[in-house]
């Protein structure tokens, strides 16, 4: 029997005919320029995810070239670890793009449930995360936005790195200013010119957050406070905090760190100042952080995730904020 791939017929339905229904009330996120619910196909019953942004808005804010490169980059990216575009309808008011959902919720989220990851935990997101960026650069797209709250779960507990509205396709260098501050690789601020690199460092940034719970700029307010940090290099900022001992360690008199030394060791290389210094994508899978690590195995998701959703059914939201009965997006 000839096996027919029904995903195409389900997006020619949804493209051709709009026949989605919104879940009333069932929002997965909101920011300022739009909002993401759960959708599902009449037909079918398959969920979606559907961003909707406001063109007038984000035309007003100057910033419709973003939302053109996110269209760009997703086109031709295919990646078990990076969100999956379906396809996008472009109306006179409104931009929808339709998603795969990812119902486990923000990397964001746990990181406040449990304030910090175990070394392994840590260890096994932060490789999904390389798997992902190594694949963008290979496709000639930098990030420029990794920060635990683009990163989410699917169903089964792997990430997948959403929101590319800051990702562009680039050949060699670029000079725009963008991201979140506490992210921002120096190289940026200067705005000499950068390249893939920056995201290596922000990949340093958030290994530490994993770790620690928090960023090493979490203590500052304003963004200028940040920045000036981060020009001035690691040894200004770069803190590794002790968590408190055990019984036995005490009475040993051991010094005990929260973030082991091979993990210390690949966050200041990542966070080197000079870009070129930073180690490759072969040098961050060797590095003895990893070591043990089958990223072959990973990729493939034959690794069991250390967190799954228990999720009652596939429109089942516990992991999102209650944002509330909301109006429905009419398309």
């Amino acid at each position: 029997a000839q096996c027919i791939d029904v995903l195409p017929l389900i997006l020619l339905s949804f493209f051709a005919m709009l026949r989605i229904h919104v879940m009333g009330g069932q929002t997965l996120g909101r920011g300022s320029f739009g909002k993401v619910q759960l959708v599902r196909h009449k037909d079918f019953g398959i969920f979606f995810a559907l961003k909707t942004l406001d063109k007038m808005h984000m035309e007003d804010a100057g910033l419709m070239e973003y939302v053109y490169n996110e269209i760009r980059v997703l086109k031709i990216l295919d990646h078990p670890f990076i969100i999956r575009m379906f396809g996008f309808i472009d109306s006179p008011t409104k931009i929808h793009f339709l998603f795969e959902t990812a119902m486990g919720g923000e990397m964001k989220f746990q990181l406040e449930r449990h304030r910090c990851l175990p070394n392994d935990v840590a260890r096994f997101y932060a490789a999904c995360v390389i798997l992902a960026l190594e694949y963008m650069h290979s496709k000639g797209v930098v990030y420029r936005d990794l920060k635990p709250e683009n990163l989410m779960f699917d169903k089964d507990g792997y990430l997948k790195v959403v929101d590319f509205g800051l990702s562009k396709d680039i050949r060699s260098r670029t000079y725009t200013v963008c991201g979140t501050p506490e992210f921002l690789a120096p190289e940026i601020l200067r705005q000499e010119g950068y390249g893939m690199a920056v995201d290596s460092w922000s990949l340093g940034i958030l290994i530490y957050q994993l770790l620690v719970g928090f960023t090493p700029f979490s203590h500052l307010r304003e963004p200028d406070d940040v920045f000036r940090l981060i020009l001035r290099g690691q040894d200004t900022f770069l803190v590794f905090p002790k968590r408190k001992k055990s019984a036995a360690e005490a009475k040993e008199g051991q010094a005990v760190k929260s973030v082991s030394l091979h993990a210390e060791d690949l966050i200041r290389r990542l966070l080197h100042d000079d870009p070129s210094k930073r180690p490759s994508f072969d040098g961050i899978k060797k590095h003895r952080w990893f070591k043990g690590m089958n990223w072959e195995d990973l990729e493939q998701k034959k690794v069991r995730p250390p967190f799954v959703p228990r999720l009652d059914s596939e429109s089942d939201m516990k992991y999102f904020e209650d944002f509330g009965e909301e109006q429905q997006e009419e398309i």
